[in-house]
């Protein structure tokens, strides 16, 4: 399978065009203002960052953003047909992010001997880590799904699928033209 297939190719436009369409607002996150992008706020706020300002929530659900694009490009080359394709990898990977901060924020003050750079590589591990497992969770569950909903169909008879078509392999060039002379 080649990777940059044109359904990739659409997946990755219609990313960066997201992308591009969130970032592109009014420029409303002054300091301790809102921030310019569309739930944001309350992102941040369910996270447990509600003390950051405007411009800092935004390029934390940039960020977010840009991980999710990578996540999902990057699991659909590993993970191909097994999990859910590029965009909505991407969205579970996104969705991973957000629940380990939600679940590691609270928790920094447990690290206090710990650096600014140790911290943020330890949140960097947790968030990788949550948004792989919850991946594989979830393409774990649609595989079973699927089994599961394949053999009720077949309890319910569904037809065996269709047999290939058999065609006959060509015959070579000289053993083809000797029996059209004959």
């Amino acid at each position: 399978m080649k990777f940059w297939n044109n359904r990739n190719k659409t997946s990755l436009v219609m990313a960066l065009a997201t992308l591009a369409f969130l970032s592109g607002g009014p420029a409303r996150a002054q300091w301790g203002g809102d921030s310019s992008l569309p739930l944001a706020d309350e992102l941040t706020a369910w996270v447990g960052y509600s003390e950051m300002t405007g411009d800092t929530r935004d390029m934390l659900v940039l960020s977010v953003m840009v991980f999710g694009l990578f996540f999902g490009v990057l699991t659909r080359m590993s993970l191909r047909d097994m999990a859910f394709g590029t965009f909505l990898n991407g969205v579970i990977g996104a969705i991973g992010v957000c629940l380990a901060l939600y679940a590691f924020g609270p928790r920094y003050h447990l690290l206090p001997h710990l650096t600014a750079g140790a911290r943020f590589n330890v949140t960097l591990i947790a968030c990788g880590f949550s948004a792989s497992i919850l991946l594989v969770v979830a393409a774990l569950a649609k595989n079973m799904l699927k089994r599961h909903l394949g053999q009720l169909l077949d309890l319910f008879g569904r037809p065996d699928r269709p047999k290939r078509i058999h065609v006959e392999e060509a015959l070579p060039p000289r053993v083809a033209t000797a029996l059209r002379k004959n």
